[in-house]
């Protein structure tokens, strides 16, 4: 069976953690009186309990029953009759639950891959990871389990009693500060030998300033030295030191092109995540606008235009389309917006933007 990349990350940090899915079984008499019970296996996989009352399995919602995996909480919405069997059986999970560990593995992906790109310029996500990464970020991703379990073990301190028994609970905390350097000289060594991760070694394209305009020098994609084609302007980031960041409050969506053929994707207006949300509309009579401009945010003539077609007007799917004659007009890089009218509105607003690049340039024939 097939297996995402998430799955596969989980799956890995679990075996690293020692901390395995294992089966467990926990009953229990009503008395009338409690109506909340404590299972003594935790944190327990929700998605995976049966309940049985006397032996029958029943549907908890049914019985007023909510069931707490990372607590291990039985709550009932009214005191069980005395004399009636409870049992509760399921997988249980020795230190983190699924959600616990997904977050170990997204923080691990994010500063794995903090300011990286694709092989198209856009955005890095989860999709972009290559096999041979996997190991590093679930073992990255289990340095941020340890120091977890590292922060609890710190509050426990040696007992000595006067009769001599001496019982070292930091012992526990000591043995994990060891994990935790012997994983992350694991991490550091896979790291440097693949070049890849925090400690990654990078090249840098140095800007300069012209001391008559003050303004940057353009800087052009190497080309080799018989190559007489037109060069391509690069874009690398402006440093902002002391200037604040411009929030994005806007969708990004980078459109990448290949060679003359045509391109066309679908937008929905009714979905969206929290790193590029896009407000429902009602795409009744919407008038919608989608220049592409060789400087960002420009409002001037545009080097052409998407087409635009609603496909759905309840769901919100709106297709945006060039066509080859279109794609060949289009430089290397640039930039594009998807602005909409609602209907009684005079001015546009801007919902979606992106750059525009073509992911192996512009076939173009080189003069003899």
């Amino acid at each position: 069976m097939a297996t995402t990349i998430r799955e596969r990350l989980l799956d890995r940090t679990r075996m690293d953690l020692g901390d395995l899915p294992q089966p467990f079984d926990f009953a229990f008499v009503g008395d009338g009186v409690r109506d909340h019970f404590n299972v003594e296996h935790r944190p327990f996989d929700e998605s995976s309990i049966t309940v049985l009352k006397d032996g029958l399995s029943i549907v908890p919602a049914e019985e007023g029953i909510t069931l707490d995996g990372l607590t291990g909480t039985v709550v009932f919405a009214a005191a069980p009759a005395p004399g009636i069997m409870w049992e509760i059986q399921g997988m249980k999970w020795r230190y983190f639950s699924d959600e616990d560990l997904t977050l170990f593995i997204d923080t691990a992906i994010s500063q794995h891959s903090h300011n990286r790109a694709d092989p198209s310029g856009g955005a890095y996500d989860i999709g972009n990871i290559a096999p041979v990464e996997e190991y590093p970020i679930a073992l990255y991703a289990t340095i941020q389990a340890l120091w977890a379990l590292a922060t609890d073990a710190s509050f426990d301190i040696d007992i000595l009693a006067p009769d001599g028994v001496n019982i070292p609970r930091s012992e526990r905390y000591r043995q994990l500060m060891d994990m935790i350097g012997a994983r992350q000289t694991q991490y550091d060594e896979l790291s440097a030998a693949l070049n890849i991760g925090i400690k990654r070694l990078e090249v840098f394209t140095v800007r300069r300033t012209a001391k008559l305009t003050n303004r940057l020098v353009p800087v052009f994609m190497p080309q080799e030295w018989d190559d007489r084609t037109t060069p391509q302007r690069l874009y690398p980031p402006i440093s902002l030191q002391g200037t604040p960041p411009v929030p994005i409050s806007k969708g990004v969506y980078d459109i990448a092109l290949y060679a003359d053929e045509p391109h066309t994707f679908l937008v929905d207006f009714n979905s969206g995540t929290e790193s590029n949300p896009l407000d429902p509309y009602d795409l009744t009579n919407a008038v919608f606008y989608a220049p592409i401009v060789r400087v960002k945010g420009s409002h001037g003539p545009p080097i052409t235009e998407l087409s635009v077609s609603v496909e759905d007007v309840v769901n919100g799917h709106v297709r945006l389309s060039l066509d080859s004659d279109q794609v060949k007009k289009i430089p290397n890089w640039c930039f594009w917006e998807l602005r909409l009218k609602k209907e009684g509105e005079t001015s546009f607003t801007t919902h979606l933007k992106g750059d525009v690049r073509h992911e192996y340039g512009v076939i173009r024939k080189v003069p003899s």
